[in-house]
């Protein structure tokens, strides 16, 4: 059976997700400034690219904690952190 594709391309240009478990992209919300996403596609050779979708709370600067098969963490150096996360996660070959 052929792998769902997650993320593709609508014209004019567009990137769209399918939203699920396990998927290439969504959103987080942290909570104290640290949101836990579970994915088990989550490899080493896994990028997690995050944009900030609002500014809630007091921003801080942003890291990914990943751990291979279960997901990743994004932590704030701020705990009044609470803003909305996406993500993206890139396979680089």
């Amino acid at each position: 059976m052929p792998e769902q594709e997650d993320i593709f391309i609508r014209a004019p240009g567009r990137l769209n997700f399918v939203p699920g478990t396990d998927q290439g992209a969504g959103l987080a919300t942290l909570i104290a400034g640290t949101v836990s996403v579970a994915n088990a596609r989550i490899g080493p050779n896994s990028s997690v690219q995050l944009t900030p979708q609002d500014v809630s709370g007091t921003a801080g600067n942003l890291s990914v904690a990943k751990t291979n098969g279960v997901g990743f963490a994004i932590n704030s150096d701020n705990a009044l952190d609470t803003r909305t996360i996406l993500y993206v996660i890139v396979e680089i070959a």
